[in-house]
């Protein structure tokens, strides 16, 4: 077993230096760092050009260690470098399953995920408070809704934990028997996609449906966005492109069609309508292409902030957004997508066992 108490740090890190080092450097801000025991897991590359951008996350994360471990940043840091590209979803599973065989909890982070220094004394007193509630799935400390305007119910005066039936990937952890017995973690697409043919598979291992998203020989089985292959749409003999709006478009059709089944009415054929493709490249710079107009520069980042302001739901929220933005570009300081609460003390463990043996569930 670990020598602390504490839940260690998974973080899964790829060829992103610069965010790499602004989740470390947040991380290594939490109350409970020089406690807590660190893992990175380094995914390897794809290609030679990924190579390269790995290479140098390593080699930071190389000096990174020889820093904390002099200035006792965390308890003890362990570095795993893949010798290949593992991909995102078998580098966490794998990594995840390790810590588990020799740690009752693991906390759970990517390389753009800066937390607040309250982040881990949140987390570990979340386990302490519901190690014995196996309602409690995972716990984590970003929400995507807006609580206060929206969902009130959810959170109660006393409170400030919420359950919700949703998963959160931002800064999540969980136990190892939760792990063991609501995640499932498949080895291949075979064993994933157990009881369908061969031939419902296209390239990338991706479900062929037809016009309506209506997997091939499977009538009344669907499948959306990135997990199909539509051919029917002449524009996009070899799919549409593997962007949100083809599942947002796709999705928005097959619930009319499914209305229209239902009525007996006919149904459309999906036609993917292109509404243009945005990128930000820094600060002030950005590229845009809508239609066969194209910018770059200010501008194309101008048209970025509004294209993304006018998708956030409600006006409160877009102008909660607008501020941020405002305030950040002000003063070059980026928002946390994690709002923790500070100085809360983590419940010994002697005075966990005790309250648990009493049934007293109140931490203090």
């Amino acid at each position: 077993m670990a020598d602390s108490n504490l839940a260690p740090v998974a973080l899964f890190v790829y060829n992103r230096l610069d965010n790499t080092r602004r989740t470390l450097a947040a991380l290594a801000d939490n109350y409970l760092a020089p406690e807590t025991e660190l893992y990175v897991f380094s995914d390897g590359g794809r290609d030679e050009a990924s190579w390269r951008a790995v290479r140098r996350v390593r080699k930071f994360l190389h000096e990174f260690k020889q820093r904390a471990d002099r200035a006792g940043l965390f308890h003890r840091i362990t570095l795993v470098e893949r010798p290949e590209n593992y991909y995102l979803e078998r580098n966490i599973t794998e990594g995840i399953a390790s810590l588990f065989a020799t740690h009752d909890t693991v906390i759970v982070l990517e390389d753009d995920i800066c937390t607040g220094p309250g982040f881990l004394t949140y987390m570990n007193q979340a386990f302490q408070l519901y190690a014995e509630d196996r309602r409690v799935m995972h716990v984590s400390g970003f929400t995507h809704l807006d609580l206060i305007g929206e969902h009130p119910a959810l959170v109660s005066p006393e409170s400030e934990s919420y359950f919700t039936p949703h998963t959160a990937g931002w800064g999540w952890g969980t136990w190892r028997d939760r792990w063991q017995q609501h995640f499932v973690h498949y080895t291949s697409a075979a064993q994933a996609l157990e009881g369908l043919s061969p031939e419902a598979m296209g390239r990338g291992k991706r479900l062929l449906v037809d016009g309506h998203n209506e997997l091939l020989g499977y009538p009344g089985i669907f499948a959306l966005g990135d997990q199909c292959l539509m051919t029917a749409d002449p524009a996009y003999p070899q799919g549409p492109p593997q962007m949100a709006q083809v599942a947002i478009q796709q999705a928005v059709l097959l619930a009319k069609n499914l209305k229209a089944r239902e009525e007996g009415r006919e149904e459309k054929t999906f036609h993917y309508r292109d509404l243009g493709s945005m990128a930000t490249i820094g600060r002030n710079r950005a590229v845009a292409e809508i239609g066969k107009a194209k910018w770059g520069g200010f501008t194309a980042w101008l048209l970025w902030l509004v294209g993304h302001l006018r998708s956030i739901p409600s006006f409160r929220n877009k102008v909660i957004v607008l501020l941020n933005w405002v305030w950040n570009y002000a003063t070059y300081d980026r928002s946390l997508r994690l709002i923790l609460k500070r100085h809360v003390p983590v419940e010994p463990y002697e005075a966990r066992r005790e309250r648990l043996e009493n049934k007293d569930t109140h931490v203090d």
